[in-house]
């Protein structure tokens, strides 16, 4: 595998490889800007689905591995009726959107892997861990980091929000609307707005 990182030099020293955004086009970036109407979860969140009075979106996970040990996951999304990534029908049934009004956000964060001091002797030989720091503030034991697209959040006039975010399992989704749970995930992200996210990945 090609190694695009870049290794950052001081006082620690790190790879640090590209960042992995959304894996969406922005025609259907443009679409969820829009009103949407309802929304379903499959089973493990992956995919789920958004839908408007105009079609319907499947959320899935996508994954890149980077170095040995050190993979990161974004979400994937895409038209319904396309050759799905997770080709698992449309379900039939969708519970009503929970918001009148609503703004939605990408919440991004630098993901990095680092050595344990005191591993406990049931994880393996030489094992590193994986974990989340706000992009800039990732700390100085990480071996490697990549900043990730990992969710998207909905916010309502009422405070009332809604978070879709990657988990640490792979592979699986988490939909929430618990406010503990969805402050426990954005302590350790940026929040951009969905419309200031497409128009940096336009360019």
């Amino acid at each position: 595998m090609e190694d695009s990182s870049t290794r950052i030099t001081g006082f620690a020293s790190m790879n640090v490889y590209p960042p992995f955004e959304l894996q969406v086009s922005l025609s259907n970036l443009a679409e969820l800007s829009k009103g949407l109407t309802s929304f379903a979860v499959s089973p493990l969140g992956n995919p789920t689905w958004l839908k408007s009075e105009d079609g319907a979106w499947a959320i899935s996970v996508d994954q890149k591995d980077l170095e040995h040990k050190f993979e990161v996951f974004t979400l994937r999304i895409e038209e319904a009726g396309s050759n799905l990534h997770f080709p698992i029908p449309t379900p039939s049934e969708f519970r009503p959107w929970p918001f009148i009004e609503r703004r939605a956000h990408v919440l991004r964060r630098a993901e990095y892997i680092f050595k344990p001091e005191d591993p406990a002797p049931t994880i393996g030989i030489n094992p590193l861990y994986q974990d989340a720091a706000r992009p800039g503030a990732v700390p100085l034991i990480a071996l490697s980091s990549c900043v990730v697209a990992a969710g998207l959040l909905f916010a309502g006039a009422d405070q009332k929000r809604l978070l879709i975010c990657v988990d640490w399992m792979p592979f699986n989704i988490v939909v929430t609307d618990e406010p503990a749970e969805i402050d426990d995930f954005i302590k350790s992200c940026v929040s951009t707005s969905l419309d200031d996210y497409a128009l940096q990945l336009a360019g």
